[in-house]
C-alpha cells in the first residue's frame, strides 16, 4: 500500500503565519485592517497575501531575516525526514508564495525532502510577488491554488493519504484525506467538528507522529 502525506505549511508546518510577522513589522494599521476584512470574507486569500506582501518595502537582507525568524514546529523537520526516509512522499501544499517556503526549508535542509506546491513567487525592489499561474491545474481565483485539487491528484497515485492543516482553506483538501490533522483550536478544527468529520487534534507534530505511526504500524 502507498501512503502519501500532505501538508499546509504556514501555522502548521510553522508556528505563525508569516503574513502575521510582515503585518506587525512593516504594516500594523493598514494590515490590520485587511487581516479584518479577509476574515470577514470580504476578500479572499490572493487579495489579501498580494496586498500584504506587495507593501513591505525593505530591503532584501531585512525580509530575509524576517524569513528565517518564522518560528517552526520543533518535531516537524524530523518528522518530515522519518516519513519521507520510511513511509512515503512528503507534500507541502500553501497559498503562500513560494519564495519564503523555500528559504526557510533550506534553512532545515528540507526543501529536496518535499514536493512542494505553492504559489510562484519572487523578491523585487523590497516587496515579495506572487504570481499564480490561471493555467494551472491546481488554481484558483481565490487563494491562487486549490489544495483539494490537489490532494485529489494525490489520491491517484496514493492508496492513503494524511492531511494536516489548520484553517479554513484547508477543509477541501481535509475531506478528500483519508486520515486528517487540524491544530488544535483553530479554524479547520472546528469546520470539521461542526460538519462532524472525524479528524485528530493536534498540538505539534509529536502527536502527529505517534498517531501516524500507530496506523503505518512502523
Amino acid at each position: 500500500m502507498t501512503h502519501a502525506f500532505v501538508s499546509d505549511f504556514d501555522n502548521t508546518i510553522t508556528l505563525k503565519d508569516f503574513y502575521s510577522i510582515v503585518i506587525e513589522k512593516y504594516l500594523p494599521v493598514e494590515g490590520a485592517e485587511y487581516y479584518r476584512r479577509f476574515k470577514n470574507r470580504e476578500i479572499g486569500v490572493l487579495d489579501f497575501l498580494g496586498h500584504i506582501f506587495n507593501n513591505i518595502n525593505a530591503d532584501r537582507y531585512s525580509i530575509l531575516e524576517d524569513i528565517l525568524s518564522i518560528p517552526i514546529d520543533p518535531y516537524a523537520p524530523d518528522f518530515i525526514r522519518w516519513y519521507s526516509r520510511e513511509a512515503g512522499p512528503f507534500y507541502i501544499v500553501s497559498a503562500g508564495c513560494t519564495y519564503y517556503i523555500e528559504i526557510l526549508l533550506e534553512r532545515y535542509d528540507l526543501l529536496d525532502l518535499v514536493t512542494l506546491i505553492a504559489n510562484p513567487g519572487y523578491y523585487y525592489e523590497g516587496n515579495i510577488y506572487m504570481l499564480p499561474n490561471p493555467n494551472d491545474d491546481f488554481y484558483s481565483p481565490v487563494s491562487g491554488l486549490d489544495k483539494g485539487k490537489v490532494v485529489q491528484m494525490i489520491n491517484k497515485s496514493a492508496d492513503f493519504t494524511f492531511f494536516a492543516g489548520d484553517s479554513a482553506p484547508d477543509y477541501p483538501a481535509a475531506e478528500l484525506a483519508d486520515t486528517v490533522f487540524a491544530r488544535e483550536n483553530f479554524e479547520l478544527a472546528e469546520l470539521l467538528a461542526e460538519k462532524g468529520k472525524i479528524f485528530s487534534s493536534y498540538r505539534s507534530f509529536r502527536d502527529i507522529f505517534e498517531q501516524t505511526r500507530n496506523i503505518l504500524r512502523i
